[in-house]
């Protein structure tokens, strides 16, 4: 049995994906993401969303892909003052639930890089949400 499978054997057994499975996962979407989309990866929050749910799929992981309004505070990395960066009103966002109620949203760590965010200030970055 491959470590890959052993890590999807536990992760189904403990009802939660193992950290190896997710940090594999991660990379592969961040190297795919900015391959294919470059500068704009940071705005690719479904087609990250439905990469991810073939993969786990690919792994018998079932996961719902959600969307709405996020809201999280960007901090500066000088000075550390913060503001309000995310998605609301006509914009929108989108993520996935595990079946074992596990958040999955890799984009917010590109947040940062947003056209609608960047500004002059330098933001510290927003780790993907697992």
């Amino acid at each position: 049995m491959s470590k890959l499978e052993e890590e999807i054997k536990k992760s189904k057994f403990e009802k939660l994906t193992s950290p190896l499975l997710m940090y594999f996962i991660f990379n592969l979407i961040e190297e795919s993401l900015f391959e294919v989309y470059g500068k704009n990866s940071s705005m690719k929050c479904l087609q990250s969303s439905i990469a991810i749910q073939k993969i786990l799929k690919q792994f018998g992981i079932e996961s719902k892909i959600h969307y709405g309004s996020c809201c999280f505070s960007l901090i500066e990395k000088k000075t550390k003052n913060f503001c309000w960066g995310g998605f609301w009103d006509k914009d929108h966002h989108v993520w996935l639930i595990t079946e074992f109620e596990e958040l999955i949203d890799f984009t917010i760590s590109l947040v940062h890089l947003h056209p609608k965010i960047i500004t002059k200030n330098d933001f510290e970055e927003i780790p993907p949400l697992w």
